[in-house]
C-alpha cells in the first residue's frame, strides 16, 4: 500500500490509518452493491454504495481529502463485480477495484481485490500508476 500512499501523496496519519484496515465486506441488496472497507477501531469504515444499474455515484474519497468520488459497477467479461472511480484535484486521478473470491484455506474462500490507481502527481501533467491486490 506505499506505493498506493506515495502516489496520491497521504499524510502520515492517514498512512497509519491504512495499517489498522482489517477488510473488507460486499453485500447486494434489490438496487444497490455495497463496498465497505473497515479497520481496528470499529468507528473507522468507509463505506460506498454504487447502483446496480450501473450508473454513476457520489462517494466520499478513499484518501479522505475533500470532494467526492465519482463511480460505477459493472461486470468484467469474467462475470466479475468491478468498480471504475474518478476524482479530481488534488491528485486528480481514476482506479478500478476488480473482485473475486478464491479457494482459501481450510476450504474457505477468500475475497480477492485487484487496484489500478492512476492520479497525477506535480507538475499536473505528469501521471503515476499503481497496481495492487489484497485478501480480505
Amino acid at each position: 500500500m506505499d506505493g498506493v500512499a506515495d502516489l496520491v501523496g497521504l499524510s502520515g496519519l492517514v498512512r497509519e490509518g491504512i495499517k489498522l484496515l482489517r477488510g473488507c465486506e460486499l453485500s447486494v441488496d434489490g438496487s444497490s452493491f455495497r463496498m465497505g472497507v473497515f479497520s481496528a477501531i470499529p468507528m473507522v469504515k468507509i463505506t460506498e454504495n454504487y447502483p446496480l444499474s450501473g450508473t454513476e455515484a457520489s462517494n466520499m474519497r478513499r484518501d479522505l481529502r475533500f470532494g467526492s468520488c465519482r463511480g460505477s459497477l459493472s461486470v468484467t467479461p469474467e462475470g466479475l463485480p468491478q468498480l471504475r472511480m474518478r476524482w479530481e484535484e488534488p491528485y486528480r486521478g481514476e482506479g478500478v477495484d476488480v473482485f473475486a473470491l478464491v479457494p482459501g484455506a481450510g476450504g474457505r474462500e477468500e475475497l480477492h481485490v485487484t487496484s489500478s490507481v492512476t492520479a497525477t502527481r506535480h507538475p499536473p501533467d505528469a501521471l503515476k500508476s499503481y497496481n495492487t491486490a489484497y485478501r480480505s
